[in-house]
């Protein structure tokens, strides 16, 4: 988590720190000597007379403008907002500046790309800490939202809600109605009449074939069935019986 010191408007900004997760200093690597020395010298580095953050951005076209400060230093703007610009100094420092801050273009192809390599990594890293507190906010919502059902359940069954009241309420914020579970045990005695080649083929059909058809029960839980078929007898019976 990157933590700065916010600068004071009135005057020239505060340098701000980088912090890492640990506590260490950010290491973020610099723009090295081999792309500094690739930087020409001549009016491209130059300060141009009114240039301040808040026209390179409105010119930038979304992109990330590479700037140069007053004080020489050179860094990515990552971030605008109304009263604050976030620039990210080489080395992977943070500063926030006003937008009316005087600004110089930087445009030499071998800085500006140094510096935007640094950028591009700051910025992933920030979207993947974001992405991590995104995902820590959405389970904390949930954990919440399951804590507020359990307990509007519990009300229920303690008689201060009635049923129809609960389900309104969960309906009301999608929270799924209360639907208890409630097991049926059931005994079933029949007989029927069969033309087998012996008692015992009669019986061996029973106990494999026999079974409990619950496709017209409404909202049986899926497997949930379960039935033992036990045979009483097995008679020979007359055709006029």
């Amino acid at each position: 988590m990157h933590t700065s010191v916010s600068p004071d408007l009135t005057g020239t900004p505060a340098a701000d720190i980088v912090l890492t997760d640990s506590g260490a200093a950010d290491q973020t690597p610099s723009v090295d000597a081999a792309d500094r020395a690739a930087a020409p010298s001549g009016d491209d580095t130059a300060v141009e007379c009114g240039s301040t953050l808040a026209a390179v951005v409105a010119a930038a076209d979304n992109g990330y403008p590479v700037v140069g400060l007053a004080d020489g230093a050179e860094g990515v703007v990552v971030a605008s907002r109304d009263t604050l610009v976030e620039v990210l100094l080489d080395g992977g420092i943070v500063r926030h500046f006003p937008p009316a801050t005087p600004v110089r273009a930087v445009t030499d192809p071998a800085l500006t790309g140094a510096l935007l390599r640094q950028a591009m990594a700051y910025l992933d890293r920030e979207h993947r800490e974001a992405v991590r507190r995104r995902d820590d906010l959405h389970r904390a919502h949930q954990r919440q939202l399951t804590q507020i059902r359990v307990y509007a359940i519990q009300r229920h069954l303690a008689g201060d809600i009635c049923r129809g009241g609960l389900n309104d309420f969960l309906r009301e914020f999608e929270l799924g109605e209360y639907e208890p579970l409630v097991r049926v045990r059931y005994t079933i005695t029949g007989s029927y009449l069969v033309r087998a080649g012996s008692e015992h083929d009669a019986a061996t059909d029973a106990r494999g074939y026999l079974g409990v058809d619950l496709d017209n029960v409404d909202d049986v839980v899926e497997d949930s069935d379960a039935h033992e078929v036990v045979v009483d007898s097995v008679d020979q019976v007359n055709d006029d019986e």
